[in-house]
């Protein structure tokens, strides 16, 4: 971590910030971006403090995680939230023009690296019905889930 600033710090001196305890790595540089202003940038290592330290030396498994993510479990505990929100989903009373219940579909969609599960409402009304009332989102929160979308600019 890298930090700015006017004073001055000595090698091996320890700085508390919003909790951790953090300590200079080496002399800090000197320079003087205009006369009379003089600025000092070092190094700071994390000593101590936060949740973080519980972390240290963690080694994340990725097959054990691959394995969790593709196993009969998981698949199991994914389908009841996708036929949860798609039941809710239905239970809003959403119309076609034609006056027939809207089409919400809960439907296997594996990926190459984990299971999934997609819920869609398979009419041509499904993209302004879920842009104008936000069927879908409002369903999935009904449930306890956490919905992330897209910004305006089409970035997650």
């Amino acid at each position: 971590m890298a930090a700015f600033g006017i004073e001055r710090l000595a090698a091996r001196e320890r700085i508390e910030w919003k909790g951790r305890v953090l300590e200079v790595e080496g002399e800090p540089d000197r320079w003087e971006p205009r006369f009379g202003h003089v600025h000092y940038e070092t190094r700071l290592r994390h000593v101590e403090g936060s949740t973080m330290d519980a972390f240290h030396g963690f080694l994340l498994d990725r097959d054990g995680v691959r394995e969790l993510l593709n196993s009969d479990g998981f698949q199991d505990a994914v389908q009841a939230a996708a036929d949860q929100v798609g039941a809710v989903a239905r239970g809003a009373g959403h119309r076609a023009t034609s006056g027939e219940p809207l089409p919400v579909e809960v439907f296997d969609d594996p990926r190459h690296d984990r299971v999934g599960v997609t819920v869609a409402v398979h009419h041509p009304a499904g993209v302004g019905i879920e842009a104008r009332y936000g069927l879908l989102k409002r369903a999935a929160e009904a449930t306890g889930l956490e919905v992330d979308g897209l910004d305006s600019d089409g970035q997650p």
